[in-house]
């Protein structure tokens, strides 16, 4: 009885050994993808956007503001940037507020899965960002009225993740 024992622990030690193997493997492979995929050489990283904004601390609104976070070409009207959070079906802010003419840079950052963003009266479509992962677009707000923003992947916009640009005069 005690031979077939040692019989069966010898036959096992080996597929226990190759199952073991077989899940280290697999696990290897899953990081070096994930790595692969947060150093892709499609995001644009801005390690030093400059926030013109401030968020309202009564809601998610975007106003215009001096702070010592401005640069001299913002004061002079050239571009400003506002960082944007996309998460969970929702952004972060909600509004922005421009003035008519302004440049504006749109810095978005994915930050649970992944996430894109769109105005369509401005032809401003951001690709596809990965959770972690930062994508810029840069373009004029030269027409007056509210425009949706919105996320397109799946369902995320019937899910609510929208906001609202507002350009005035």
């Amino acid at each position: 009885m005690m031979e077939e024992n040692n019989e069966i622990d010898k036959k096992a030690k080996p597929a226990n050994m190759l199952i073991g193997l077989v899940i280290l493997g697999v696990l290897a492979i899953g990081g070096f993808i994930l790595l692969r995929s947060n150093s892709s050489g499609n995001v644009i990283n801005n390690p030093n956007p400059v926030n013109t904004t401030t968020k309202s601390s009564t809601d998610d609104t975007l106003a215009e503001s001096n702070s010592p976070n401005e640069t001299d070409e913002d004061v002079a009207g050239e571009t400003k940037t506002i960082n944007i959070e996309a998460e969970s079906y929702s952004f972060n802010p909600k509004e922005i507020r421009l003035k008519k003419g302004e440049s504006i840079q749109i810095v978005m950052t994915a930050k649970d899965m992944m996430h894109d963003f769109n105005i369509d009266e401005f032809d401003v479509k951001l690709p596809v960002t990965a959770a972690g992962e930062t994508n810029s677009v840069t373009f004029i707000a030269d027409t007056i009225g509210e425009f949706e923003y919105y996320c397109s992947v799946g369902q995320h916009r019937q899910l609510g993740q929208v906001g609202t640009l507002v350009v005035e005069e």
